[in-house]
């Protein structure tokens, strides 16, 4: 199965956060065997998306709301981060008519069941439940205020199947080297080696598909390689598009670190960048603001995910190991603050130089 080319940010909640009976329901539901787990969620959310797509009139929500959810086990506390697949539909197919003529959106969604959705939606706000996601979604690339919130030694990669080798490599394992995670250095000036897989706060293991999740590696047992960043847009164009559960790539850190990252870079990208941007990948104050906001509205004490999602089988394993993204934007908004424009400018050349062929695959035929 190919997966929606997409990246995610979501936000796990500590399960005390959420009122009864929600609290117990989402104990037991971090308890049970029957619940997707990670590796496996993608796939059961874009199986149960397509179902509905390509039926006929095609179902722009789901009839009731999403019951499961991503789980976390960290300090032996439980967090959940909850689809909310119903929300979510409703405000992308939002979007999409807002950015969409409306005789091609008709070609798409017959206009009854548009109408039948906005009637949806708006009997749910009305009814004052929330609009607030835990997840967001960018399709074809990852926004560089999503790397903002992050650390580099907060990374985690698993490299899995290579479509291109055609055969199943050990989960994360370097062109050298034993580890079940792959490591790789910031670019040169970025800081100091970013050390995968050691989770928010020094987590550490849990569930899976990644540090405090069902079933993934321990931290520190990487590897170091250090594949040219400049490469990657070449990579970008050569990669692998076969889906692997166990390719990933993903950053975790606590919400207090976040929200600390974002209120020390914005004051420094609204002076230097300005409030809106000139494309879709570049970064800017209004959309580093908006996150920030989002972000205020969860629990204190919530975990922040970066995930590659689907986009990770477009880039081959070279350009994976090589991709210090976060790394990248860090030393850019240091280089900013200090007023050093070559350096920045260097920084966000080869962010842009990453993520630019990547989105350009959305046109692509």
């Amino acid at each position: 199965m190919v997966f929606p080319y997409a990246a995610y940010l979501r936000v796990y909640e500590p399960v005390t956060a959420f009122p009864e009976p929600a609290r117990t329901l989402w104990t037991a539901y971090a308890d049970s065997r029957r619940r997707p787990r990670r590796i496996h969620a993608l796939e059961v959310e874009h199986r149960r998306a397509a179902r509905r797509l390509a039926g006929y009139p095609p179902e722009v929500a789901p009839r009731l709301e999403c019951r499961d959810a991503y789980v976390r086990r960290t300090g032996g506390m439980i967090y959940v981060c909850p689809w909310q697949t119903r929300l979510r539909s409703w405000l992308a197919f939002e979007r999409f008519r807002e950015e969409t003529p409306a005789s091609v959106a008709a070609a798409f969604v017959p206009p009854d069941e548009a109408e039948r959705a906005e009637r949806a939606f708006a009997h749910w706000r009305d009814g004052g439940r929330t609009l607030r996601p835990h997840i967001r979604t960018s399709t074809w690339h990852v926004p560089i205020d999503w790397f903002v919130p992050f650390d580099p030694s907060e990374r985690f990669l698993l490299l899995g199947r290579s479509a291109a080798r055609g055969h199943l490599e050990e989960p994360g394992l370097a062109s050298r080297g034993t580890g079940a995670a792959a490591s790789t250095g910031p670019p040169s000036g970025a800081g100091p080696t970013a050390t995968v897989g050691a989770g928010p706060g020094g987590a550490g293991p849990g569930e899976g598909g990644g540090p405090g999740e069902d079933g993934g590696p321990s931290e520190g047992e990487a590897p170091s390689v250090g594949d040219s960043p400049d490469e990657c847009g070449e990579h970008a164009r050569r990669g692998p598009t076969t889906a692997s559960a166990t390719r990933t790539l993903i950053y975790v850190t606590p919400m207090a670190e976040a929200r600390r990252r974002i209120a020390a870079a914005l004051p420094v990208v609204r002076e230097h960048l300005g409030e809106r941007a000139h494309e879709p990948v570049a970064l800017a104050a209004g959309r580093l603001a908006a996150l920030g906001s989002w972000l205020e509205e969860f629990h204190p004490r919530s975990l922040v995910e970066l995930d590659y999602g689907g986009l990770v089988h477009l880039l081959d394993d070279a350009a994976l190991r090589a991709d210090e993204s976060v790394g990248e934007t860090a030393v850019a908004l240091a280089g900013m603050a200090r007023g050093e424009a070559e350096l920045t400018a260097a920084m966000y050349r080869r962010l842009l130089a990453r993520w630019r062929p990547v989105r350009a695959r959305r046109t692509a035929n």
